[in-house]
């Protein structure tokens, strides 16, 4: 029963732990644990032996103990961060000069193997599911574990091919929305995320993200704050910063996977 449970991802066995009482005892297994935590913590603790003796001495050997309050991000869904900012408008005509409030979103998805998933939008969640929901790279199925289950793409309906009623401009869509996707990778310091990436038809400029985790709650890890966003051209020696490090920071909530699941699927 415990191999069983070893496929769960972490937060699906805590839920699991409600079941029944033979449950719970079986979901503080430390292999259990110990799984969860060398899949949390690999990038920013890459030894072996260095995640054992910070277990052991920091958190009393308890692997599940170090699950809920080591800071790690979380890959069963998306951050979300909303943004607004002021717009003057055009006058026209009149004396009243026009002022837009404009929101958009900018949605992080991170994956175990370093590499992350990034897209701004007007959009909510339900707009965008599907796009970040397919990877835009190649990725081996094989193996096992969470690294292995990010093959899936999402499918199209059917009938909907080029062929198909209505198939050109859902296709059209679905290829925009892909396109609209970058990925990059990123590195954890601690409780700090620094994500990299170059943009698509460019070899230099750059876009880097520095983020802070932190949670609602022990074991939430469901919040990210924006310190700062600059672009780099690497060609020119140009930065432009598109978040300040000193104004408001901008905190992200995470949308859980089973979430996307229902938006994916709609």
């Amino acid at each position: 029963m415990v191999i069983i449970l070893g496929f769960l991802e972490p937060y699906s066995l805590g839920k699991a732990a409600l079941v029944c009482r033979q449950w719970r005892i079986l979901s503080e297994h430390p292999r259990l644990w110990e799984h969860a935590c060398n899949e949390a913590l690999s990038l920013s603790i890459p030894d072996r032996g260095e995640r054992q003796k910070l277990m052991a001495t920091k958190y009393r050997f308890s692997w599940k103990r170090m699950f809920i309050h080591h800071p790690h991000l979380r890959f069963d869904g998306l951050y979300a961060a909303r943004n607004t900012y002021v717009r003057t408008g055009v006058v026209e005509f009149t004396n009243h000069k026009p002022v837009h409030l404009v929101s958009y979103f900018r949605y992080y998805r991170f994956l175990p193997d370093g590499t992350f998933l990034y897209r701004t939008s007007p959009h909510v969640v339900s707009k965008v599911a599907k796009s970040m929901a397919q990877l835009p790279f190649p990725v081996p199925c094989a193996g096992s574990g969470s690294a292995a289950g990010q093959c899936a793409a999402v499918k199209l309906p059917r009938n909907r091919g080029p062929g198909g009623p209505g198939g050109g401009k859902e296709w059209q869509a679905a290829d925009k929305d892909r396109a609209a996707v970058l990925w990059g990778h990123y590195v954890v310091k601690g409780n700090k995320v620094h994500c990299t990436l170059v943009y698509p038809n460019s070899t230099s400029t750059e876009l880097h993200c520095h983020l802070a985790m932190w949670s609602t709650h022990p074991g939430a890890n469901n919040r990210l704050a924006i310190e700062s966003i600059i672009t780099r051209d690497r060609e020119l020696g140009s930065t432009a910063e598109l978040v300040p490090q000193q104004g408001v920071r901008v905190r992200s909530w995470l949308i859980p996977q089973s979430a996307l699941s229902a938006f994916a699927s709609s």
